[in-house]
């Protein structure tokens, strides 16, 4: 993305794919573009940004899907 058309921070899908992008996460990338995983997510485990602080209300599966879809993005990396 060029300079002078940097986007604002924040959690917008635009920002952290520009953010992933600039970082070189290309298997956190891949996962996103192949619907795996959503930029939130991809952002989080690269350390862009924070999950809130759960509220104890939500889904034990959702977590779990989450960490089987970060496992399979760097599955294919190279050892």
């Amino acid at each position: 993305m060029p300079e002078d058309r940097r986007l604002r921070p924040g959690t917008g899908r635009a920002y952290l794919l520009d953010r992933l992008e600039r970082g070189g996460h290309v298997e956190l990338l891949a996962a996103v573009e192949d619907g795996t995983l959503s930029a939130f997510a991809a952002a989080v485990e690269a350390g862009i940004v924070r999950r809130p602080r759960p509220l104890g209300t939500g889904s034990e599966n959702a977590r779990k899907r989450r960490e089987c879809a970060i496992a399979r993005a760097f599955a294919g990396r190279s050892r």
